[in-house]
């Protein structure tokens, strides 16, 4: 089997992954079910087995460290531990030569970002109007028109909060949700901005009330967006979640 057993537990994948804040901030220690490392020719490599986590429900195999290394190591180590869902850096899928050269079905894998920000945003136009706990039938209406195929919705057992902001006439314009992952640590999702108003930064300014409310509470508060969304990466870099993962994953090929 490629590499070493280092250990089975969250501090365990910790070490083995230098501090990672991905590991630290978004990996719950319960989801830990085995931790790898491991070297090439072209350097490092760290790898986490992981369980079911919030709404992710099949568990995956989280590989980084050198992308030349994961590249050459990411196939083999996916087949050893069983994992069914294989995540690696998207520079390393690039080099890997993509889902063929990494084992995975072409066609269903998937490229996505995880952005973290440990310290508060700039402030925005329009965050005054930022306001918890809107009528869920209001979120639930936004949703529909602006973002009807999002993975979390009024109801999802993995929300804690919602926020929303509000037009001059009262409209629900902008929505978010608080879930978590790791314990502790806010992950915002579902961030949509209704179709008629896009483009005020609205989004922005959402993303910014929620996590400046957050970090008064907590060390840490992250997001993901799709690979493929220009115009979220754009904002989400403005207001300062900058730092963070570009990743590709998806199921074993057969």
């Amino acid at each position: 089997m490629p590499g070493r057993v280092v250990g089975r537990s969250w501090v365990d994948a910790v070490r083995a992954s230098g501090g990672d804040a991905f590991v630290r901030w978004h990996v719950p220690a319960s989801a830990v079910r085995e931790v790898r490392t491991g070297g090439t020719d072209h350097g490092a490599w760290w790898a986490v087995v992981v369980g079911p986590m919030s709404y992710w429900d099949t568990g995956a195999l989280l590989v980084d460290g050198d992308p030349a290394a994961v590249a050459a190591v990411a196939g083999s180590l996916r087949a050893a531990t069983g994992a069914p869902d294989l995540t690696v850096p998207a520079a390393a899928a690039a080099l890997a030569g993509g889902a063929v050269g990494l084992g995975l079905e072409p066609g269903r894998t998937f490229g996505w970002a995880w952005r973290h920000t440990t310290r508060p945003l700039p402030a925005a136009p329009w965050e005054e109007r930022v306001a918890w706990d809107p009528p869920v039938d209001d979120v639930a209406r936004l949703l529909d028109e602006a973002s009807p195929h999002a993975f979390v919705r009024p109801g999802s057992p993995w929300v804690r909060r919602w926020a929303g902001l509000r037009g001059d006439d009262g409209t629900l314009l902008a929505c978010g949700a608080v879930t978590e992952h790791a314990p502790g640590v806010p992950h915002l999702a579902a961030i949509a901005t209704h179709p008629a108003a896009r483009g005020r930064g609205l989004g922005g300014a959402l993303t910014a009330g929620m996590t400046r409310s957050l970090l008064g509470r907590h060390a840490a508060v992250s997001l993901a967006l799709w690979a493929s969304n220009d115009a979220a990466r754009r904002t989400y870099a403005r207001i300062g979640f900058a730092d963070g993962h570009d990743y590709v994953g998806g199921p074993p090929a057969g």
